[in-house]
């Protein structure tokens, strides 16, 4: 993206001043604050290394492995929780998969991009606060994890083993991510909620470790939440929910798990409220509304069973879904008209009527169906599940 002629002139003005000055940038402050965390350093994460594969192929190997269902090793295992992490980061520093489609290993700080990876591009740009205006700090962050070039030099020179080719190409970005990540001991923590089925392979991480790890990450990547480094300058952190919807997609993808579904109150029903921050409600809506009449039927999106059904003042008639191939999920369908039409436990196969939509509940706003989808017990945002009914 071309920069305005604002950034131009204040940026020479803010490089000829920077002596003594703090480089700032969305996601990470210089490395002379940070500290390792009580995770300490964890020797393992080179064993999964090696010079000749990428951590971009290590990944795209163990994922081969999950979706054949063979038998994963620890290299396949790491990987298959480092890649979707490194997503989720990647998500909140707003490179990867950013709305301009530029290639997230090439941005610099304000989305303009380089070209030359022989070395960190060491290009600054002053840092804008909520309302536009300059807030005396600038930011040389480069590359989809936005380092800063004191915390790259720092942590270059802090490890031996670096991919060969370009210093600064996307092999180098990765590994110097992990490298971080493995020193603010969000890894050590990260690895500690990981479990895989012994027969299935199947393999899950709990909340309560990925959020220690996203609270340990804070002190380098301002968008998360935790340390709140960013605050000074005005950058923002994203919600914990909004992270966990972003790790749980990118590990559907990479153990492949993603798969076709049917919309549980079909896909033809407008969208009349997202997940997220209301002010009039002056909370999180932890789920999305649909309009849709009173009586509309609720029927099962995949095989599996209603766990949970009942009544509750604010939300309702209530009915949870759990899903076979996923049982760590939960589909939750609130103000419904009535309990659920099925037996609990009982197993039903996609399609099969489960309930029916109502207005009931004391929160309701008017008919309509009211769906969330929560990962190990806590809310993820329904789009993503509720999009495999079309997009596979």
């Amino acid at each position: 993206m071309k920069r305005r002629a604002f950034f131009q002139i204040a940026c020479a003005a803010a490089l000829t001043a920077s002596v003594g000055t703090t480089l700032y940038r969305r996601g990470q402050r210089s490395t002379q604050s940070r500290t390792p965390g009580k995770g300490g350093r964890l020797p393992g994460i080179l064993s999964y290394l090696d010079r000749k594969i990428t951590p971009a192929v290590a990944a795209q190997t163990a994922a081969q492995k999950a979706h054949e269902y063979g038998k994963l090793s620890e290299g396949d295992i790491f990987w298959s929780v480092m890649w979707p992490y490194m997503y989720t980061v990647g998500r909140a520093e707003g490179t990867v998969g950013n709305h301009l489609g530029l290639n997230p290993y090439a941005i610099i700080y304000t989305y303009d991009t380089f070209e030359d990876f022989a070395d960190h591009p060491r290009r600054a740009y002053p840092i804008l606060d909520e309302y536009g205006q300059p807030t005396g700090e600038v930011s040389d962050a480069a590359g989809w994890p936005q380092f800063i070039s004191t915390t790259w030099d720092e942590t270059v020179a802090s490890n031996a083993f670096w991919y060969d080719g370009p210093a600064f190409g996307p092999a180098n970005q990765d590994l110097g991510f992990l490298y971080l990540h493995r020193d603010t001991g969000g890894h050590a923590l990260l690895m500690k909620g990981v479990q895989v089925d012994s027969t299935t392979q199947r393999l899950t991480v709990s909340y309560r470790a990925f959020s220690a790890a996203i609270a340990a990450d804070s002190i380098q990547w301002a968008s998360l939440p935790g340390a709140d480094i960013g605050a000074a300058t005005g950058q923002k952190t994203r919600p914990l929910w909004w992270l966990w919807t972003q790790f749980q997609w990118g590990l559907w993808q990479q153990m492949g798990y993603r798969r076709r579904i049917i919309h549980p109150i079909g896909t033809d029903k407008t969208l009349t409220s997202l997940m997220g921050y209301q002010a009039w409600r002056k909370g999180i809506h932890w789920g999305q509304d649909f309009e849709c009449d009173v009586g509309i039927g609720i029927v099962a999106p995949e095989s599996g069973a209603v766990n949970l059904t009942g009544y509750e003042p604010n939300g309702g008639y209530y009915i949870r879904f759990v899903p076979d191939a996923q049982p760590e999920l939960a589909v939750i369908f609130r103000h419904c008209q009535s309990k659920s039409s099925v037996a609990l436990d009982a197993p039903v196969e996609a399609g099969t009527l489960i309930g029916h939509t109502g207005n009931s509940g004391e929160s309701t706003t008017g008919a309509h169906a009211h769906i969330e989808v929560t990962v190990d017990g806590h809310h993820i945002n329904p789009h993503f599940y509720l999009g495999m009914a079309s997009w596979f």
